[in-house]
């Protein structure tokens, strides 16, 4: 727990979930040495009430589409999905690397008009109804997108959020936990800060309006 202003706020100390961070940032900074980081080696369990038993998202192509199949019923472009995903991937992780923002030339250099408008400036609704045919799949792949922010499927560029939160590289595009909660990364990042004399502002005052 902490105090601030007067006011004591308590936290649970479980484990938290990280994915979006980039595994140089993560391992350069000094950050994974620091805390405990585990991404369980289990295949996503996927639940619908309707369904018994679950789905489970397997790691090996064929795996995964015959479970997609058998219990989904779908009959779309598996491979073509998380082939093209990865190159989106691959172009946003670039990005990161060099610290260079996006651009939509960048993204039609990278990847080719026809990706760049499924992919990034198309919905997520219609990018997944492009390669998938059964209402669950399509359901499942929308969830980041839907997580991400408080935006329509119909809307533009909402497809990009699918993989964009599938970019970050700590765990290959998984989702992991911390020991002790994500926040333990940001107490231990300003410590490494301040370490090499980073000064952190944490309020400031508007004194002027222009």
């Amino acid at each position: 727990s902490i105090r601030h202003k007067g006011k004591k706020y308590t936290y649970p100390n479980g484990a938290s979930v990280l994915g979006f961070m980039q595994d140089f940032v993560f391992r350069d900074t000094g950050l994974s040495k620091r805390v405990k980081a585990h991404s369980p080696s289990h295949p996503e369990v996927v639940y619908f009430d309707t369904q018994q038993p679950p789905c489970l998202l397997y790691e090996g192509d064929s795996a995964l589409k015959k479970e997609l199949r058998e219990k989904w019923g779908e009959e779309g472009d598996i491979d073509g999905f998380f082939r093209d995903m990865e190159k989106v991937i691959s172009f946003i992780q670039e990005g990161f690397k060099t610290a260079t923002p996006p651009t939509m030339e960048s993204a039609r250099k990278a990847l080719g008009p026809k990706l760049t408008k499924l992919w990034i400036t198309g919905s997520a609704r219609g990018l997944v109804e492009h390669y998938f045919t059964s209402d669950r799949a399509r359901l499942f792949f929308t969830m980041s997108a839907s997580e991400s922010g408080a935006v329509s499927l119909d809307s533009s560029f909402s497809a990009f959020s699918i993989p964009l939160m599938a970019s970050g590289s700590v765990f290959d595009g998984k989702w992991g936990f911390v020991k002790g909660g994500l926040w333990t990364l940001v107490e231990d990042l300003g410590k490494i800060n301040a370490g090499i004399g980073v000064n952190t502002i944490c309020d400031a005052k508007v004194e002027e309006v222009r």
